[in-house]
């Protein structure tokens, strides 16, 4: 059990990490007339992982083991930063770099980074362990909400009077094209994992065999 939870803490970080990474390259290297093309490349690549990531796992557990659901993504990684170690420029612009690191550094919201990852842990746990694990009027089910509406408010907060740089402008959401696009977003993503965790729930595969529906 260590090891498959720490199989899954390196994978989600990793995979977390490239979703970011690669919203901003194709951000920074492609025309702003493509960019939803090759948007939709990534979601296409993104929901048919999410679709076959249970019955991968599930056959994975019976012939070579579960481990090779993580170990297996080695040589996949690997074989991506070769490409992207021959292919992707080493910048994107001509002119020379006047600012020192540690400014840009600086530049980074680190605060509300934080306070948005507390946010949303403190919301998503409840709902994970809620009517499951522990009843609805559980006192921590209670305090974690709590403790995500305390969260947001100071993430607000921040947002607005602190953040140099914020990671959500709010004034973003005095266009509704923006609000908009944001709740579309937020749709899609709630179908697609819930499609992805149909199988898991329904139990034909089983949790214990299959780390993928973790």
């Amino acid at each position: 059990m260590a090891y498959l939870i720490l199989g899954r803490v390196i994978s989600g970080l990793g995979s977390s990490g490239m979703t970011a990474l690669v919203s901003i390259l194709i951000t920074d290297l492609i025309p702003l007339r493509d960019v939803a093309s090759w948007r939709s490349y990534v979601n296409i690549v993104a929901t048919t992982g999410r679709s076959i990531g249970g019955p991968l796992g599930g056959w994975l557990a019976d012939t070579v083991g579960w481990r090779w659901s993580f170990l297996g993504q080695a040589p996949l990684t690997g074989i991506a930063i070769g490409l992207i170690a021959i292919t992707l420029p080493a910048h994107t612009g001509s002119g020379p770099k006047t600012e020192p690191k540690k400014s840009n550094l600086a530049r980074i919201d680190f605060l509300g980074a934080l306070f948005m990852a507390l946010t949303i842990l403190s919301f998503l746990f409840p709902l994970e362990i809620g009517g499951t694990s522990l009843p609805w009027n559980h006192p921590l089910i209670i305090s974690l909400f709590g403790g995500a509406c305390l969260f947001a408010t100071l993430f607000v907060v921040i947002e607005d009077r602190w953040a140099k740089e914020p990671i959500i402008p709010l004034l973003l959401f005095q266009h509704r094209d923006v609000v908009l696009s944001f709740l579309i977003m937020i749709c899609q993503s709630a179908a697609q994992v819930g499609v992805s965790l149909l199988p898991a729930k329904s139990g034909s595969l089983g949790n214990q065999a299959n780390p993928c529906s973790l």
